[in-house]
């Protein structure tokens, strides 16, 4: 037993499988905790808009809510306005004070005054848990404060003395209730799920895939040139995007509930950005042989925190963020919630992959000028990750 111990660690692979394993940890470990690290920081930049419909007896409460809520907030113009900006995901939720609000809170043995918020649920599911929680929160202050005040200036009204007044409508609550729209509303968390689902998958599958492609350029030989080899590479990484992005949309549409776009909209969105992750792995690989999986690895694992499918991007450091803009992953995550959940199209999330598919093959092409492929590099090389 020893010896056949000995005979494992003694093979090349058996080395670069231990170390690959201890990569993922180091790897994920620092990218992951630093990435989230300020999170609960930043939760003041989720952004709140707050519509008034209630005239100028309204805008009290929207001014006192706008300097007290511990949220970047701010007041609409118009209800369009905050609606657009909840669409295009520059807001995390929507208050609506309705038309005779104030009104009804003074009118004694009325029933339940609604407060509306509107949640945008195609977003990370994270936000409509937070959002959920600041609606129930903010409507039991604003009940507090708009009931006991109706209440007392009724009392006063009716001669109690103030003192009194004030203590009687203390005790006086549940006049203002909470109204809470889902704007694409998503039922289940196996759906919320599916962006990062198709990301990870994708990706995932591009790393392995343009590994092994590269194994099989090398070990081709040098029977054909180095660029026929390069065309055949690009061309077998269209059929492969087109062949696994059908398999993988209808997984989705079988398992899914309702979707916002069909099959074919959604196949080829993954199609493209399919495409774009495998000719994005290509280039590290090309680029420095089978040393670029750990840049490929590097660039799983910041992905998927910089996506936007776990976490929004508003929440994280401005060094993430800004990596996040140069990363195919983020406009995958976009387009996806785009197709499947509703929003402002997927027409940015297009461009971006493009251009960064267009750069990763032209850098790619650049690695293949400058590198040869054959069989002693392939043989120098080759080693499963």
């Amino acid at each position: 037993m020893i010896q056949l111990l000995k005979q494992f660690f003694k093979q090349r692979t058996t080395i670069t499988g231990i170390a690959v394993a201890i990569l993922f940890q180091l790897v994920f470990s620092v990218v992951w905790m630093t990435g989230y690290k300020e999170v609960n920081d930043r939760f003041d930049q989720l952004r709140l808009v707050i519509v008034n419909e209630d005239q100028e007896a309204g805008a009290i409460l929207a001014d006192t809510l706008a300097q007290s809520l511990p949220f970047h907030t701010e007041i609409a113009a118009a209800a369009a306005d905050a609606e657009s900006m909840l669409i295009e995901r520059a807001a995390q939720m929507v208050i609506t004070i309705p038309s005779g609000f104030h009104e009804r809170l003074g009118q004694p043995g009325g029933g339940s005054i609604p407060l509306s918020f509107t949640i945008n649920e195609s977003n990370p599911s994270m936000i409509k848990s937070i959002m959920q929680n600041v609606a129930s929160e903010l409507t039991a202050t604003v009940d507090l404060q708009a009931t006991t005040a109706g209440v007392q200036a009724v009392l006063k009204q009716a001669g109690m003395p103030e003192e009194q007044a004030r203590a009687v409508s203390s005790g006086v609550t549940g006049r203002v209730a909470k109204e809470i729209h889902s704007l694409y509303p998503v039922e289940r968390m196996s759906d919320s799920m599916v962006p990062l689902m198709m990301v990870l998958a994708s990706f995932v599958g591009s790393m392995l895939f343009s590994m092994n492609l590269m194994q099989s350029m090398q070990g081709i030989g040098t029977g054909y040139s180095k660029w026929s080899k390069y065309f055949v590479l690009l061309l077998l990484s269209v059929g492969t995007a087109v062949t696994v992005s059908a398999v993988g949309t209808t997984m989705v549409m079988l398992l899914g509930d309702t979707y916002s776009s069909g099959f074919g909209s959604v196949w080829a969105f993954q199609m493209l950005f399919l495409l774009a992750f495998i000719v994005f792995t290509q280039m590290f690989v090309l680029l420095f042989g089978m040393a670029g999986m750990l840049f490929n690895i590097i660039g799983l694992s910041v992905q998927l925190v910089t996506s936007g499918a776990l976490v929004p991007t508003v929440l994280l450091s401005d060094t993430y963020r800004q990596i996040s803009e140069y990363l195919p992953a983020t406009y995958a995550v976009e387009g996806v919630m785009n197709l499947l959940f509703g929003g402002d199209g997927i027409g940015s999330a297009v461009r971006m992959l493009i251009v960064i598919m267009l750069v990763s093959i032209v850098v790619g092409a650049a690695a293949v000028a400058l590198r040869g492929f054959s069989r002693e590099a392939a043989s120098a090389e080759r080693a499963p990750v």
